[in-house]
Order: C-alpha cells, then sequence, then structure tokens
C-alpha cells in the first residue's frame, strides 16, 4: 500500500468524514461523542466546516495520506500555524461548532470547551507555535505508515521556521509522537460517566521543541 500526502482540496470533505467517524467508531470516547452515524450522502455539518477550513482559513493545513493504488484517503492531519496572539474573541469562535445530527453534542460541547481551554493556556503564551488540531487514519490502514507520515509533515514544516509543536494526544497517539519527539507537559481527563460512559479518557498535551533547543 504505497502513500503519498497531499493537502486537501474541498472535494475532500466526505472522505474526511468518512475516516473521522470509522475512528470514533474504534474509539470508547468517539463512540459517546458520535453515536450516530449521518448516511454519507448527506452534506452534513461537519463536512461544510471541513470546506470552509480548506477554503478560508490560510493558517489550517489539511493533509491527507493517499493509497496510490486504491486513491482513497486513508487518513488526516490539521494543522494549524500560530504566529501572532490570539484575541478572546477569536478563542471563544473556536468553540462554536454546529454538529451533525445524532451527535452526542454535551460531549463534543464540553471537549471542545477543554481543548480550547488547553490551547488558550499553551498556545496563548507561546504565539509561534505550530498546533495539531486532529490526526485520525481509519481503521483498516492503521499501523502501516500514515500517522507518522502525516505527523511528519507538520514536524517538517515546524522545523523550517525553527518554531515548537503542540497537541493533545488521545491514549492510542500518545506513544508515536514520544518517538517524534514530542513532551508531555498536562494532561485533560474526560470522566465519560458524566456522558453516559464509564471511567476516565486521558489525553495527553505535548509539545515538541524547536529542534536546535
Amino acid at each position: 500500500m504505497p502513500l503519498i500526502l497531499q493537502e486537501c482540496v474541498e472535494e475532500d470533505a466526505d472522505q474526511i468524514a468518512e475516516v473521522l467517524y470509522a475512528a470514533f467508531a474504534e474509539d470508547v470516547w468517539g463512540r459517546i461523542m458520535f453515536p450516530q452515524r449521518p448516511p454519507p450522502d448527506v452534506d452534513t455539518p461537519t463536512k461544510r466546516h471541513y470546506r470552509r477550513l480548506i477554503s478560508s482559513e490560510p493558517s489550517v493545513f489539511l493533509v491527507k495520506a493517499v493509497d496510490t493504488e486504491t486513491h482513497q484517503m486513508v487518513g488526516v492531519a490539521r494543522w494549524e500555524l500560530n504566529l501572532k496572539t490570539k484575541s478572546d474573541a477569536e478563542w471563544d469562535a473556536k468553540m462554536a461548532r454546529e454538529w451533525d445530527e445524532g451527535t452526542n453534542t454535551t460531549a463534543t460541547d464540553f471537549l471542545i470547551a477543554s481543548v480550547v481551554e488547553k490551547d488558550r493556556e499553551f498556545m496563548g503564551a507561546t504565539p509561534h507555535l505550530l498546533g495539531l488540531g486532529l490526526l485520525y487514519v481509519h481503521p483498516d490502514h492503521q499501523r502501516k505508515g500514515a500517522g507518522r507520515m502525516l505527523a511528519e509533515w507538520g514536524l517538517d514544516m515546524a522545523d523550517k521556521k525553527a518554531i515548537p509543536c503542540w497537541l493533545q494526544a488521545t491514549p492510542q497517539g500518545a506513544g508515536l509522537y514520544r518517538k517524534l519527539g514530542f513532551e508531555d507537559v498536562g494532561n485533560m481527563d474526560i470522566d465519560m460517566s458524566n456522558f453516559g460512559g464509564k471511567g476516565v479518557y486521558r489525553y495527553v498535551c505535548m509539545i515538541r521543541p524547536t529542534k536546535d533547543s
């Protein structure tokens, strides 16, 4: 399965949604947030959200891993370049999301608010930074190198600009990021019992220092 990386275009929104929902279905917290999956032929808020990011957010880079034999997207990452301190209004705008029908919006709204709070804590203090907002690989194509390729795409950009990287890793992804030079700087715990589940889901807050630091 030879893979290549390409920047996403608006027409990729359907496949982005497919990868995300497939990945969420394999994750205990993802299943709580997204218990129902919209029909694939429906133009959902998720698809419109990613078309907007691709078309009108120059600081956001959506990158896809593509199987060159099937021409299918097998993974996607969203990197955001932060070169200035955000205003309060800009941080608040990050929490405004319209969700697909069937979403557990109590859970997703809580997650977005928690993520933005952590982003604001770390990224607000270091405006010259590259943030990884998401990285998902379709379950059928995991452990075949797509995740590493998508992560290294951003790290190459960060090294060229001599800036650090920031992310909040899922339990499944933290090990890969540590191998790529990220360091643990905190945690974000989700008590899933508040949203119909059981146990605690821990995101790991991680920073990769500038390459020469």
